[in-house]
């Protein structure tokens, strides 16, 4: 029995010192570097406030023709949208994971369950431009490479990559098959115009596992609505994962980030690139830091999004009204 535990205290130690190993292995990582030309450099990319799904204070969510209003007549340059693929692989911009709040459907049916053709027929329910549908990734990828270029315009695109688990691969392929056909037309001054942010580190290892061109951002929730245990598991991992992955950019909800929080990422070499930045506390707050941050309100100053589902305030957060902590 002795010899037993002998011999289990010794694969613990053994495990223990492995592990050690491999994470010092893994933070070891250099960190990417950019040209200060680059609108990821931390000179450039602290002053973007990207506008929270296309800009949808000022039009329907995560559409083309938002995104192009807003580039053309508010001068917003920085755009932050969500990605979701469709039941046979079709990248679309979609928030929800029901189609019901957006979309002329009246059921409460998962938008995985539909396929492209199926999404197509369906209209937007904000009718601000009329009758639309649905903007599909290449589409809005196609249209802004036409103004950055035309306009020469300095636009920085964020992916808020949805797909994971089973869609995980397919989704990844359907992503790199349109970043491959811009490179064929551009070259590598495609990977300046966009980054793709996840909360899933198996997307990052597989975003990697692809291309070392593409600059990724891993999101971090300090009370999500969703799986609290996953998204606190997370951020304590979020060192680990963002070396391990080569992530250049954290993500974290807005009551994460303090003075302290912000320099121990920069120290590392890492941006940040804090959500939703909406009332005018916020935005004194953030501003004052080295952070970019996602807004429902580009330029402006609007309420808090009720659908953030935040949690209770902490930190600075307690401060400030932000009615969806409610």
């Amino acid at each position: 029995m002795q010899k037993l535990g002998l011999i289990l205290f010794s694969i613990c130690i053994s495990t223990l010192i492995g592990g050690f190993i491999y994470y010092k292995m893994q933070v070891n990582v250099p960190t990417r570097q950019f040209d200060e030309s680059s609108l990821f450099h931390p000179s450039n990319f602290n002053e973007q406030r990207f506008a929270h799904r296309g800009g949808y204070a000022f039009g329907p969510e995560n559409t083309v023709e938002t995104i192009l209003q807003n580039i053309r007549q508010r001068n917003i340059t920085a755009i932050e949208v969500d990605v979701m693929m469709s039941k046979d692989g079709e990248l679309f911009l979609f928030h929800d994971d029901y189609v019901d709040r957006l979309l002329n459907y009246n059921e409460k049916r998962l938008f995985t369950d539909f396929t492209a053709q199926e999404l197509s027929g369906l209209s937007l329910r904000d009718t601000t431009f009329g009758e639309i549908g649905l903007t599909t990734l290449a589409q809005l990828v196609d249209s802004l490479r036409i103004v950055a270029i035309n306009d020469q315009l300095p636009i920085l695109l964020e992916l808020d990559f949805k797909p994971n688990g089973d869609q995980t691969i397919q989704s990844v392929d359907a992503l790199m098959e349109i970043v491959n056909d811009q490179e064929e037309e551009i070259g590598e001054a495609i990977y300046e115009f966009f980054f793709v942010s996840t909360f899933f580190p198996e997307m990052l290892a597989e975003f990697r596992s692809r291309s070392d061109k593409i600059v990724t951002a891993f999101g971090v929730h300090s009370d999500s609505p969703k799986n609290k245990w996953a998204a606190r598991t997370a951020i304590l991992a979020a060192h680990f994962l963002v070396k391990k992955h080569q992530v250049s950019i954290i993500e974290p909800n807005l009551c994460l980030v303090t003075p302290t929080f912000t320099k121990r990422w920069n120290e590392r070499g890492i941006l940040v690139n804090t959500y939703t930045v909406n009332s005018y506390c916020e935005k004194e707050y953030m501003g004052a830091l080295p952070v970019a941050y996602t807004t429902n309100c580009p330029g402006e100053v609007c309420t808090t999004d009720e659908e953030e589902g935040l949690g209770p305030p902490r930190n600075w957060c307690k401060s400030c009204d932000l009615s969806s902590f409610d």
